[in-house]
């Protein structure tokens, strides 16, 4: 079982991806959604997921600057973003993968596989 974490500032966004992973990757198992990244940080270092959907753009904080503040590391970054103008600083952050909103189940599935 792959355990998971949603970041994203945009409810529906979350509601979406959510749905996406509980109907096309049975394996993946969602811990918790945030949409406020300083709380997100908190649940991170101390539910240490195997996988982490990050969105990019949020007011308070960017994806990036949340990945920066984070103690635990040790999972695999997947960015979802609606802009492809960030995917070279995201594989330079390791990410795992790059999907851009609204997520394809293709795409999503792909992604998944990597990381299994």
């Amino acid at each position: 079982m792959i355990k998971a974490i949603i970041v994203d500032d945009e409810f529906n966004a979350i509601k979406n991806l959510k749905w996406e992973i509980e109907r096309f990757c049975g394996d993946v198992k969602v811990l918790d959604t945030f949409t406020d990244p300083v709380e997100a940080i908190s649940a991170i270092n101390y539910l240490k997921p195997d996988c982490v959907f990050l969105d990019i753009e949020m007011p308070e904080m960017d994806g990036f600057e949340m990945l920066n503040t984070l103690k635990y590391r040790s999972f695999d970054l997947i960015i979802t973003s609606a802009y492809d103008n960030y995917a070279i600083k995201a594989f330079r952050q390791h990410a795992m993968d790059y999907l851009l909103k609204p997520v394809d189940s293709d795409d999503l599935i792909e992604a998944i596989d990597r990381i299994r």
